[in-house]
C-alpha cells in the first residue's frame, strides 16, 4: 500500500499495528478489530489510538475516503 487514499480492498487488509492519517483525528495506529452491534446489526471496526491518546473506531466495510495509509508497524520498528 501506498500513502495515499485507500480503497475499501485497501482498508480491509489493515492489520493490528499498521499506521494511518485521519482527515479529522490525525495519525492513529490500528490496534484491534472489533465487532460492535449498532441498530441490531453487528459489524467490524478497526480500533485506533491516536498520538494523543484518544481512542476511535473505523467502519470497515465502508469506502474510507476520510483515511490515508502510512506504514506497517514491521517498517516502523
Amino acid at each position: 500500500m501506498r500513502s495515499e487514499e485507500m480503497s475499501l480492498q485497501d482498508a480491509e487488509s489493515l492489520q493490528k499495528g499498521d499506521w494511518i492519517v485521519h482527515q479529522r483525528y490525525g495519525v492513529g495506529e490500528v490496534r484491534a478489530i472489533d465487532k460492535k452491534k449498532l441498530a441490531g446489526k453487528e459489524r467490524k471496526y478497526f480500533r485506533v489510538k491516536t498520538q494523543k491518546g484518544a481512542t476511535y473506531w473505523l467502519p470497515i466495510n465502508k469506502k474510507p475516503d476520510y483515511i490515508r495509509f502510512i506504514s506497517p508497524r514491521s517498517k516502523i520498528e
